[in-house]
Parts: structure tokens; C-alpha cells; sequence
């Protein structure tokens, strides 16, 4: 089973379809509405750590 922080990181890229996540048990409501902007922090970390490898 995911964790709070793997939800986050799937929601954050769906939040409309991904609604089921927040069940409060491991993703509260409060913690989902921060989804996408740490969804995109995410991403924006990983593409500078692998942009020198794919260009």
C-alpha cells in the first residue's frame, strides 16, 4: 500500500481523477490540497537532476 507521500506525488498529477486517494487515513484533506505545488516541485527536482543526462 502507498504511503501519504506516493499519494501525494499521484494526485498531485490528477487531482480531479484521483479524488479517492483522500480518505483520511493516509492522506487527509488538509495534506491534499498541497498535492500540486509538491507534485511540481517534485518534477521540477527530478527534470534538473536528469536533464544533463538526456540532452
Amino acid at each position: 500500500m502507498a504511503g501519504a507521500h506516493e499519494q501525494q506525488g499521484v494526485r498531485g498529477s490528477a487531482p480531479e481523477t484521483d479524488a479517492k486517494l483522500v480518505d483520511g487515513r493516509l492522506l487527509s484533506s488538509e495534506r491534499a490540497g498541497r498535492c500540486r505545488d509538491e507534485y511540481r516541485a517534485l518534477r521540477r527536482g527530478w527534470d534538473e537532476l536528469l536533464a544533463p543526462h538526456t540532452t
